[in-house]
């Protein structure tokens, strides 16, 4: 087992999400306000790998990252960041990092 793919400091604010460096993740997108999917160039052999998420503080409160709706997949992770102070509505961060450890 690994730690397959991993992320640093993926830029989730307006517009296209980018990465500041990066092993095994071929694209960021952004499906709306505080919600991205991870897209990795090698699969996972399955969905039984663990996430790690860290999201940046938004200069006004706390942030959280969890495992979005749409959940994890072989191909691609679904990241959605709340401000602390609201977690029903997803907000962005400016930076996020995140780790997967697994099979591929």
């Amino acid at each position: 087992q690994g730690t397959d793919p991993w992320l640093v400091a993926g830029k989730g604010t307006a517009g296209s999400p980018s990465t500041s460096s990066s092993y095994n993740v071929s694209s960021i997108t952004k499906n709306s306000a505080g919600n991205y999917v991870v897209n990795f160039t090698t699969n996972f052999s399955g969905t039984s790998y663990c996430v790690v998420v860290t999201v940046k503080y938004n200069g006004s409160h706390p942030m959280i990252g969890i495992i979005g709706a749409s959940g994890k997949s072989a191909s691609g992770v679904n990241i959605v960041s709340y401000v602390t102070t609201d977690f029903n509505t997803p907000a962005d961060t400016p930076d996020f990092n995140f780790i997967c450890f697994g099979d591929q």
